[in-house]
């Protein structure tokens, strides 16, 4: 994945507001990493990231009152699992809703049923392909060697299937819930 940040000249934070705890929330078949190039860009804030764990345990800091910063399934992870009040919510990529309905043109749920099936037998290559997705400049997100990997990448010996599977049916289930 890459980043294209671009900034408009700003005021500077004041010092009674470099103290706001950021939390940051990456989505699905990602992890912590994918907020490194932001995180220059940030270097008197209090950044927190969570961890969700598709690639190693799951580390998900307890903070009060964060400001959260979310990447697609990390908003709608965020709404079910850090406790509010929130100081704000910033969302990039995001959705509140995922699956298909009568009035909602989202993933079709035939298509998450699939990912879901063949995640249980072939994981690494539903996360490659779905990085692959993501980043169609990448021509594999996910190191299947021991080479050094891109940033967006993780080898795939650490791949954690059962928390990538655990991650899918909210999604689905958040809009029967709403």
């Amino acid at each position: 994945m890459k980043w294209n940040v671009h900034l408009s000249p700003v005021k500077p934070i004041p010092s009674n507001q470099q103290n706001v705890p950021l939390l940051f929330v990456h989505g699905w078949a990602m992890g912590p990493w994918i907020w490194d190039p932001l995180l220059p860009l940030l270097p008197a804030m209090q950044v927190n990231r969570v961890d969700l764990g598709f690639f190693g345990s799951p580390e998900i800091p307890a903070l009060d009152n964060p400001l959260v910063i979310t990447h697609s399934l990390g908003l709608l992870w965020s709404m079910m699992h850090i406790p509010r009040p929130w100081r704000g919510l910033v969302c990039i990529n995001s959705f509140t809703r995922f699956v298909a309905t009568e009035d909602f043109s989202g993933v079709n749920p035939h298509w998450l049923r699939r990912m879901k099936n063949r995640l249980q037998q072939d994981p690494v290559g539903v996360v490659a392909d779905f990085l692959r997705r993501c980043d169609p400049s990448q021509p594999s997100a996910l190191a299947t060697s021991s080479a050094q990997p891109q940033w967006s990448a993780r080898p795939s010996s650490a791949l954690q299937a059962p928390h990538l599977l655990e991650a899918l049916p909210p999604t689905a289930d958040w809009n029967r819930a709403r």
